[in-house]
């Protein structure tokens, strides 16, 4: 038994889905053999809708896959294979489309002109507290708030059990991180 999909395009696909880590070949196979079974089966849906259409009808249209998607059998390919719409409806829905995207942004707020500040400066934050700083690791580069320290497990912030120059800029050796955490400073 084979498939007229092909394997390795299925495969394809599969891959570009970050979500899927793994899928066996089985599973390629199964998922492709569906695949065929469910086109197979439109096709003569809309096939069976022409023939509804005119008599003698031996072409399939668009007009006929798109009115099989529209039944609740193929709902979910509604978006796919959306209802078919004349030429000039096409273009006006276009065209309103393009308006719409195209508008330039309405103004806010104005923006304060150097006379007005007189060398005052702004602030942004009155009275809220800022998020930590992250360094290119990601981690808080800033470990001090309050005087108050805090041991943090590792992969949270703290040290990694086999980093052994962690707190080398505190004059502390290697020796001192060996516990599964480093020190830090918190807000009680």
């Amino acid at each position: 038994m084979s498939s007229a999909i092909p394997s390795a395009r299925v495969n394809r696909i599969i891959k570009a889905d970050k979500e899927v880590r793994l899928c066996s070949k089985e599973a390629i196979f199964l998922i492709s053999k569906a695949t065929e079974m469910m086109i197979e089966r439109m096709s003569e849906q809309a096939y069976d809708h022409a023939r509804l259409q005119k008599k003698n009808a031996k072409v399939v249209k668009y007009d006929d896959l798109a009115a099989v998607a529209q039944s609740p059998q193929w709902y979910y390919l509604g978006e796919v294979i959306p209802q078919g719409q004349p030429l000039h409806a096409a273009l006006e829905a276009r065209r309103k489309h393009n308006e719409e995207t195209d508008a330039p942004a309405a103004v806010t707020t104005k923006a304060p002109n150097a006379d007005e500040l007189k060398g005052n400066r702004i602030r942004t934050n009155k009275g809220k507290k800022s998020a930590p700083l992250l360094g290119v690791d990601g981690l808080a580069t800033s470990r001090t708030t309050r005087g108050v320290k805090l041991k943090l497990p590792a992969g949270e912030g703290g040290p990694d059990e086999d980093d052994e120059d962690e707190y080398e800029d505190d004059g502390e050796g290697a020796e001192s991180g060996g516990e599964a955490g480093g020190r830090m400073d918190v807000d009680r």
